[in-house]
């Protein structure tokens, strides 16, 4: 296949597929869903062009299973023969077959969403990891600390606020907020989210007597018998929105790869 023709589509997803990546706070560090990568990993063979079929032979014998190329195409023996001397005109109908000489064959889907299954299927293998599966055990980065005033944070780097409604063992709310820090400079006071009814990604931090500019990345929420947590706004699950192959199958099949 030559992946020249979708070098524009290919690339649009893998920077969806990048920016999907989620992560969450684990301790020691935040990680990501290794699932992910696996998509991404997938997207990147295609891109490469690593994968492709040869184009049907003349008078060759073919078995059962054997897959081909032709046009935007792949197409797998469903009956074993060997092929006619002419040439073929192939179906381009998703199920369509075509008999040539002994040989049947049946179209499958365009080459961009039929590599995708190929790929991903050697990458889940490959790492003994399930379709749906989940994984987040390794640490992508781990400059992330608690607020502390007059602390100098860098661009990019995360850190932790932690607010809370308490009044005995029994009775409790913790909201926990990452900030994000857009522009370099010094922590201040230490924001409080303890009263906050609705925490939304993406708004401002604030920082009273710091230089550093910060946005809410991520915001959590754990209470017993004291308050209600605030509402959650534009925040995604530890498990990526994307959650499968499946889903970016039906959304290539659907939006970057419509009409080609």
């Amino acid at each position: 296949m030559a992946a020249d023709k979708y070098t524009i589509r290919l690339e649009k997803v893998l920077m969806l597929l990048k920016g999907a990546r989620d992560a969450h706070w684990e301790g020691n560090g935040y990680v990501w869903d290794k699932n992910t990568d696996l998509l991404i990993s997938a997207l990147n063979k295609i891109f490469a062009g690593e994968y492709e079929w040869p184009a049907r032979a003349a008078s060759t014998a073919y078995a059962y299973g054997d897959s081909i190329e032709d046009g935007d195409f792949r197409y797998t023996c469903v009956q074993a023969g060997t092929t006619g001397a002419g040439s073929v005109t192939f179906p381009t109908a998703i199920g369509g077959t075509v008999t040539d000489g002994t040989v049947v064959w049946e179209c499958m889907e365009r080459l961009p969403l039929v590599l995708w299954d190929e790929t991903l299927a050697e990458n889940i293998a490959a790492n003994g990891q399930s379709k749906t599966g989940y994984e987040s055990d390794s640490v992508i980065y781990t400059m992330t600390c608690d607020w502390s005033e007059g602390l100098y944070v860098p661009v990019g780097h995360y850190v932790k606020i932690t607010s809370s409604n308490f009044t005995d063992a029994n009775n409790y709310d913790y909201r926990y907020v990452t900030a994000l820090c857009t522009t370099a400079g010094t922590l201040g006071t230490e924001p409080d989210y303890s009263s906050a009814t609705t925490i939304t990604k993406g708004d401002a931090v604030p920082n009273s007597g710091g230089t550093a500019v910060l946005e809410v990345y991520e915001a959590s929420c754990t209470s017993s018998g004291y308050g209600t947590c605030p509402t959650l706004v534009g925040f995604n699950d530890c498990v990526n929105d994307i959650k499968d192959y499946e889903d970016v199958h039906i959304f290539m099949k659907e939006t970057a790869f419509r009409n080609l």
